[in-house]
């Protein structure tokens, strides 16, 4: 096994893969507690503390310095905002960047660190990121009156933008409200963000956006696909897989999309028809008779980056991305290609080819049909980014 998986990470390093930052299950460590402010403003208190001890690498007292969120202090490791120009124990901070804190991180969570660590250093009682295509509540206690805590992902499908965590407490002084962003692209934390220290928030605000958060709560329907570093945990791919974006392949007819396709029909040269209908964002192919009836489905081509195919992978995505949404580990790779799953040739079964004439990389995965036929999913890469998704009956 372990042969196997340093055959499998050469052959990806060698293609520009990020294997090793690939993600892991979207689950909550076990007795994760939700984020508090009191846990926030520590954590900013200590690095307060180290930039007192360090020389900032720009002019506080500079006119660029100036920010909304207050004067700047820029250093190696974090940029801190303040009520001064000078960084002393009595400077309040009001929000706070961090660039690295090795060794003492906000729960071990630094830039570059795999979204699916992130959301299991924290409390979340929706481990499926249930919700909307753009977003998902991970949890929210308390009320309005005693204060609330919450966490929230903030998405593009599957592509994860944001992860906030937060606490709203009521004060003599009216309400505070502290919080911690993540910023994320292409699964891997791209920045952190502490906000709300030293700062009094507005009631209504506050009122507000509870109400946005137990709104977010009730949408449902759109769930995180499962992926896992260890492709022996995942599924193959499947016929269920053929059920997307409200389409189902095997069922799919010329009049099965919405709006008004430009729909064709063509003769072969073998003599057969074919009938092609061309939307907002993909291409369907029908074998038909010359009159278009009768049709059945030959290929689906997604063309659009807005448009999702089987778990939910799109146009744009890395590589790292789509391969650990289907599983693998079965056998070795020669560092060129590595059978996936299965024996190929008999669905179902996938393969992956890390290096191709054109300099990218593809996936294919097959699966049989309810009538006995097969179904390919085919996904290629240029520069690690995914070009290209085809799904075509055998």
């Amino acid at each position: 096994m372990r042969k196997n998986m340093l055959k499998r990470l050469t052959a990806l390093l060698t293609a520009l893969l990020m294997t090793a930052l690939l993600p892991l299950p979207l689950v909550s460590a076990e007795g994760a507690e939700p984020v508090t402010a009191a846990e926030l403003e520590e954590y900013a208190k200590s690095i307060q503390t180290r930039a007192i001890a360090s020389e900032p690498l720009n002019d506080p007292a500079s006119e660029d310095a100036a920010s909304e969120d207050g004067i700047a202090f820029f250093y190696d490791f974090a940029t801190l905002f303040a009520d001064r120009a000078e960084m002393t124990a009595d400077t309040l901070v009001h929000a706070v960047s961090v660039n690295e804190d090795e060794g003492g991180a906000l729960r071990g969570v630094e830039p570059d660190c795999p979204v699916s660590d992130l959301l299991a250093a924290y409390a979340c009682t929706n481990t499926s990121l249930d919700g909307s295509r753009e977003g998902a509540l991970l949890y929210l206690l308390g009320d309005t009156e005693k204060g609330y805590q919450y966490g929230l992902v903030l998405r593009d499908g599957q592509r994860v933008r944001a992860v906030e965590y937060g606490e709203a407490l009521p004060g003599a002084e009216g309400w505070r409200c502290v919080s911690v962003l993540y910023t994320i692209q292409a699964d891997i934390v791209a920045s952190i963000r502490i906000g709300g220290l030293n700062t009094a928030a507005d009631a209504g605000e506050t009122q507000a956006r509870f109400e946005e958060l137990t709104e977010l709560g009730r949408q449902s329907g759109y769930v995180r696909v499962h992926t896992s570093r260890n492709g022996l945990e995942l599924t193959v791919f499947s016929a269920e897989d053929l059920r997307f974006d409200g389409l189902y392949y095997p069922d799919l007819q010329p009049d099965s999309f919405g709006g008004e396709p430009e729909d064709v029909i063509m003769e072969n040269e073998d003599g057969t028809w074919l009938r092609v209908v061309e939307g907002n964002g993909f291409n369907a192919v029908f074998s038909c008779d010359s009159k278009g009836k009768h049709a059945t489905i030959l290929s689906y081509t997604i063309l659009s980056p807005d448009l999702e195919g089987p778990r939910g992978v799109r146009l744009g995505d890395q590589f790292h991305e789509d391969f650990t949404r289907f599983r693998n580990g079965e056998n070795e790779t020669n560092g060129v290609s590595e059978l996936l799953y299965g024996t190929e040739g008999t669905a179902p079964w996938g393969l992956a080819n890390y290096v191709e004439i054109d300099g990218g990389m593809s996936l294919h995965y097959v699966t049989a049909l309810p009538d006995g036929g097969c179904a390919e999913l085919i996904l290629r890469y240029l520069q690690n980014e995914l070009t290209e998704i085809i799904l075509h009956t055998i």
